[in-house]
């Protein structure tokens, strides 16, 4: 076997042989099960082990978006509210209906968008 033979055959069976080892390694490997078995513990749990952002995490929008809606949470019109796109943001014809509708029923908060097709 020439030289340049060799080096042929070895560009074609070392992506190969890689390709088989990867697909192998694959299959047997642990799906990362154990990532996604969690369960959610709660924001303070979170703050104990965080204690440099957690005091400015809570007054951040983020911390109050995530709170369970109540009347003292809520801070939108879920009282027959509607947001419209900014005007620039709108189609040039037809486009006046609210992209969002915020609405309470039962003691629930709910918003409903409208599909943007």
């Amino acid at each position: 076997m020439t030289e340049q033979q060799k080096r042929i055959l070895s560009a074609i069976l070392l992506p190969a042989i890689a390709t088989v080892l990867f697909f192998l390694w694959s299959i047997f490997l642990d799906p990362h099960t154990s990532g996604y078995d969690a369960e959610y513990v709660g924001s303070k749990t979170c703050g104990e082990c965080h204690t440099q952002i957690y005091p400015e995490w809570q007054r951040s929008p983020h911390a109050n978006m995530t709170r369970d809606p109540s009347p003292i949470s809520v801070v939108g019109n879920f009282d027959g509210g509607n947001w419209m796109l900014p005007p620039e943001a709108r189609r040039p014809f037809g486009d006046e209906q609210p992209a969002a509708k915020m609405y309470n029923r039962d003691g629930k908060y709910y918003m409903a968008l409208r599909h943007p097709g």
